[in-house]
């Protein structure tokens, strides 16, 4: 019997990337381009490999929560140079938020479609669950053999910023709730949209020096934002209550008892 001495070994990774982007509320364009090194080593044996990558991504906000995005990407490694597509969906609607991700490779010759899904689950007391599935076909950078992987997990936040407290209508009678806005926070003639219409913008009423909207509404919590005259949405800083919407934007919050 032969005893191998025991070794130590390393390993590191690093990508450098700039990006550079344009757009709108509603259409992007993302552009990256830049390097990925991985070396590792054990006892007298190294191995190192760079690969070139470069890639342009374009996202559309189809509806509030509602995102697709489209990518296309170039490697270039040392032996040849590997071309894939990638289209991948995002909804967020409140507190649950999903993801799906379809792919394929049009050079490289690897057959199999790369595919992704996910989902996450906000509850309350800080708590999360999420649950995901990924299959990948390749990795230019580190060359591993086609896999499919599988994750769930449970979180929970110790600590994080105080929430503002939850505004109150300006008027709230017979189950009908008013909200209004300055007219010097308006971004032309404004419209709304909350969870209470599916966040389908409605137009707001000129009533003096604000943007008025009545709407029949059951008491509770619900969350809304406001429409530009350019389509833009946006809720000012006067709103009281507002919040991240996890989607680069933010909602109002409006609460009736």
């Amino acid at each position: 019997m032969t005893r191998t001495p025991g070794s130590t070994g390393f390993g590191v990774a690093g990508q450098a990337l700039p990006l550079v982007g344009v757009g709108t509320d509603r259409v992007a364009l993302e552009v990256r381009a830049g390097a990925s090194l991985y070396a590792s080593g054990r006892a007298d044996s190294t191995w190192r490999r760079t690969v070139r990558l470069a890639d342009a991504r374009v996202l559309a906000s189809l509806a509030r929560g509602w995102v697709m995005a489209a990518a296309t990407r170039v490697f270039d490694a040392p032996e040849r140079r590997y071309v894939s597509e990638e289209l991948t969906a995002t909804v967020a609607p409140g507190r649950v938020s999903a993801w799906a991700m379809v792919g394929m490779w049009l050079s490289g010759g690897m057959d199999g479609v790369p595919w992704g899904a996910g989902a996450r689950l906000e509850l309350p007391g800080h708590t999360a669950l999420e649950a995901s599935a990924r299959r990948m076909v390749l990795d230019p950078l580190y060359l591993s053999v086609p896999r499919t992987s599988w994750s769930v997990a449970a979180s929970v936040r110790l600590a994080g910023p105080p929430r503002p407290p939850a505004p109150v209508p300006a008027r709230y009678a017979g189950g009908r709730a008013t909200v209004l806005l300055p007219a010097d926070a308006a971004r032309g003639e404004p419209r709304i949209a909350g969870d209470w219409n599916g966040w389908r913008p409605e137009p707001m009423t000129r009533v003096g020096e604000s943007w008025s909207y009545t709407t029949r509404l059951a008491p509770g919590v619900s969350y809304y934002a406001f429409v530009a005259s350019d389509g833009r949405w946006y809720v000012p800083d006067s709103v009281p209550g507002r919040q991240d919407d996890g989607m680069g934007g933010e909602t109002a919050v409006l609460a009736v008892k």
